[in-house]
């Protein structure tokens, strides 16, 4: 038989946490009863994660918990954030802005990658009513919850060396748990401005003394005063003195203005003097505006001009590889000639040894007539050797030249043909796909959503799931497609779903589909009727739109992801740099509520004063508002 030890329920009682991607816990959420609470596993099952996320989700710094030196370490590693949820009793008469918040209070503290942290407060209806840690600190006040007491929370660390330290140790920490050095540290303070009051006492009791005197002296002084007529004379000459002192310090006023309304006047004819003086020297804006407009245009055809002698010298090195053949042909057969010309007056010079008297002078003259021929040509063969061999070399020179930028041109269109393979491969698998829109986030994630229909269908699921997140969503202007999706990020191919046993069925439809691959991420948060009203909180800037408002959502389950997970009402969409600067560069010009900038070519700016800013590149929209026939195109 139960037995409740409590007669009513205490206010700032843990009625659940609930963690995602925090230490070794995807997705995990404890609900506690009312008495007494035991979480039991074998070693390393993330028991101690619980109760670190409890003092971290209330507000502690990571110190404090005896587990890592700052709020990264505690991301499950492979994830870009952790969340942690705090749900807290709120119900007695004592409760805390009970007509804000109602029976159960709800903190919500979102880690990032970078560090950083934030917090949302909500209602028991869901609604966000502060992300302030102010608010969260005075919550944990107003209902005693003292979590950097070793008492209330006891970690590992204090509890293993609890026992084997010193007295003097565990004196410590009963007077830390006990609250004794903070009532110590009070009690010092009080005593200090005890003595500093007792200081003030003594030095008024001083001056009273001596104002004492001086009353005693005034009041004789007053026994001794004229008559009431002369009294009322002595007024009325004080009250014409007094009027006649404004007069005159308001004469000396307005001298004053008078003297700074002359310098200004000084001021104005020496600026109209300039202002002259540069018209005269430099003329109108118009001209100097059709100054630059002919630069413009004579630069223009410039680069015209150098396009075309490109092309020529293109054309010159096609040309020169032609000449450059050819005289190879060239060159080989006058070397050809060269030889036989030299076999031949080898021959000649023999016989001419061998003539030896004057039978053979005809034959002889004859044979030098011949040699003196053969000299000449092959002179002349020489001067054409040494000439072909000077354009070889030339055409060798440009065809090197050529061949350069020939070896350049082939790389770049290696490189070009390789994506148009790529594209092509695409092409190919989203014909073989059809027309259906899921298509852009690959076969699995097909599969996997007509699984999940039947499931749902069998009633298999307490609410059907909602995903992938980006088949619910539609941008209202194509061009902020890609912007968004970086905003979005990884979780546009999120799943959401209602309580953590849809969960564990969405796994198991998962792990059949995707084997051992990456799995879209899964959210589990009760799922609501109606959007989260964060009119309060959405970012508003003149002329531009707040993320939440670019996109249309087609499910309040899906507008409450993006609210609480990624917060899209406080994200502004500015189109171009200078803007964006403009807009969060001094904390005078940030708009109201905004947490980040974003760009077209989704460049990031977090406002002032902490002004940051990071560079990224124009990407096209993938998967917001695509079919497979938009994306072939």
């Amino acid at each position: 038989m139960d037995v409740d030890v409590f007669d009513e329920d205490v206010d700032g009682c843990i009625e659940s946490i609930h963690v995602r991607n925090f230490f070794c816990h995807d997705n995990l959420e404890v609900n506690f009863n009312r008495n007494l609470n035991f979480i039991v596993g074998r070693n390393g099952s993330g028991k101690s994660a619980i109760l670190t996320a409890l003092v971290v989700g209330l507000g502690s710094r990571a110190s404090a918990t005896n587990r890592g030196n700052s709020l990264t370490s505690f991301i499950k590693n492979g994830a870009n954030s952790a969340v942690v949820e705090v749900k807290v009793k709120n119900s007695s008469r004592r409760a805390y802005k009970h007509e804000v918040y109602g029976n159960y209070i709800t903190i919500v503290r979102n880690i990032n990658a970078s560090g950083g942290s934030s917090y949302k407060i909500k209602s028991a209806t869901g609604e966000i009513k502060s992300t302030k840690f102010e608010e969260v600190n005075a919550i944990c006040l107003a209902h005693d919850i003292q979590v950097d007491n070793p008492i209330s929370v006891l970690n590992q660390d204090d509890a293993r060396s609890f026992h084997a330290s010193d007295a003097k140790k565990k004196y410590s920490l009963f007077r830390k748990a006990t609250n004794l050095d903070q009532t110590e540290t009070n009690y010092n303070s009080a005593i200090a401005n005890c003595d500093r009051a007792k200081n003030v006492l003594k030095r008024k009791l001083d001056a009273f003394i001596e104002l004492e005197k001086e009353y005693k002296k005034w009041k004789a002084n007053h026994e001794q005063m004229k008559s009431r007529d002369e009294i009322e004379a002595q007024k009325q000459a004080l009250q014409n003195e007094y009027y006649w002192s404004e007069i005159a310090e308001l004469e000396r006023e307005a001298a004053t203005v008078q003297a700074q309304y002359d310098k200004q006047n000084a001021r104005i004819e020496r600026l109209m003097e300039r202002l002259r003086n540069m018209e005269q020297n430099f003329g109108s804006n118009s001209d100097t505006i059709d100054k630059l407009k002919s630069e413009l245009q004579d630069k223009r055809a410039h680069k015209t001009s150098l396009e075309e002698d490109l092309r020529a010298h293109e054309l010159e090195v096609r040309e020169t590889q032609a000449v450059w053949q050819n005289a190879q042909s060239i060159m080989k057969k006058h070397t050809e000639l060269l030889n036989r010309e030299k076999r031949n007056v080898a021959q000649l010079e023999a016989e001419i040894q061998n003539i030896d008297s004057g039978s053979a002078t005809s034959l002889r003259a004859d044979l030098e007539k011949r040699l003196a021929e053969a000299s000449e040509a092959a002179r002349a063969a020489c001067a054409r050797y040494d000439t072909a061999s000077n354009d070889a070399a030339q055409a060798r020179a440009h065809a090197a030249r050529a061949q350069a930028g020939a070896e350049q041109q082939a790389a770049r269109a290696k490189q070009h043909q390789a994506g148009v393979e790529q594209l092509r491969q695409q092409l190919r698998e989203l014909s073989s796909r059809g027309n259906d829109s899921l298509a852009v986030y690959g076969n699995n994630m097909v599969e996997l959503v007509r699984r999940v229909k039947q499931a749902a269908a069998r009633g298999a699921f307490s609410a059907p799931p909602r995903g992938p997140i980006g088949a619910y969503l539609k941008v209202k202007e194509k061009k902020w497609g890609g912007a968004l999706e970086h905003i979005i990020g990884g979780s546009i191919q999120s799943f959401c779903v209602n309580t953590p046993d849809d969960s564990r069925k969405l796994f198991e439809i998962m792990g059949q589909v995707y084997g051992n691959s990456g799995k879209p991420a899964v959210t589990c948060s009760k799922f609501l009727s109606k959007q989260h009203d964060v009119s309060r909180n959405r970012v508003r800037a003149s002329g531009f739109l707040c993320a939440l408002d670019s996109l249309e959502i087609s499910d309040p389950v899906v507008a409450n992801f993006l609210i609480d997970n990624i917060g899209m009402e406080s994200v502004l969409l500015v189109p171009n740099h200078d803007d964006a600067t403009r807009l969060s560069d001094t904390e005078e010009n940030v708009p109201e509520n905004c947490a980040k900038i974003v760009t077209l070519d989704c460049s990031e700016y977090y406002p002032a004063p902490n002004y940051r800013s990071y560079g990224g590149s124009s990407r096209p929209s993938r998967f917001l508002h695509l079919s497979t026939a938009e994306r072939k195109t």
